[in-house]
């Protein structure tokens, strides 16, 4: 087993799926979505990348675009004002261009749900 940068210890098999947290045991997230999920009908949940109060980040494989993983941040609450701040965060991260921060390809929400959620660069497997 690997560490996932530096010090993030969920683990992957050599296929670079994640599939467990070496410390907290992610598997055992009940709010976290399961592998296999699909998210806005083209996103297909691989592993759970970490976890935080308003949501979750997950390592997805876009159905459409062959071979190729991101990351999906997800917002999880129904407030109007914190739902405005992830669609600005979002808004403002696609436009910025640093080797600081994340690539945001795009933002959507799902209205059934209340999550909103952001899609990113994925971290490096490496």
């Amino acid at each position: 087993m690997k560490e996932f940068a530096n010090r993030n210890v969920i683990s992957y098999n050599e296929n670079r799926i994640f599939y467990s947290c070496l410390r907290c045991n992610v598997q055992d997230v009940r709010s976290a979505l399961p592998i296999g999920t699909i998210i806005g009908d083209r996103y297909n949940v691989v592993g759970l990348l970490g976890k935080g109060g308003f949501g979750a980040v997950y390592l997805v494989r876009d159905q459409r675009v062959r071979g190729n993983l991101f990351a999906l941040k997800e917002m999880i609450d129904t407030s109007r004002q914190e739902r405005a701040r992830f669609a600005f965060e979002s808004e403002l991260l696609t436009r910025l261009d640093h080797p600081a921060l994340p690539r945001v390809y795009r933002s959507f929400e799902d209205e059934t749900n209340n999550r909103s959620y952001m899609l990113m660069d994925s971290p490096s497997l490496k």
